[in-house]
């Protein structure tokens, strides 16, 4: 793996994920008693990602090509449809 899309890939991978997304997901997670488990950072499929070519990860804006294709006839057009959401944080709960 080469070029920007594979250094932006294992920069994730060591800095953005082990420092950050994966420590406020444990946190949360253990705060309230629930065990999460990230399916797509299984070894398995982290290598599979890792040895794609670039051109089947990300085209223009369009990231994630072998999941969107592969999603494209198991789910609803409704959801295919929708726009990516985050969790808000219950601040005021």
């Amino acid at each position: 793996m080469c070029g920007i899309v594979g250094y932006t890939h294992r920069f994730d991978q060591k800095y953005y994920l082990a420092d950050d997304i994966l420590v406020k997901s444990d946190r949360m997670s253990m705060a309230h008693s629930v065990e999460v488990r990230p399916p797509f950072l299984d070894h398995r499929i982290v290598e599979f990602a890792a040895k794609l070519p670039a051109d089947l990860k990300i085209r223009g804006s369009q990231q994630k090509l072998v999941l969107s294709e592969l999603r494209k006839d198991k789910l609803p057009a409704s959801i295919l449809a929708g726009k990516k959401t985050g969790f808000d944080i219950p601040a005021l709960e």
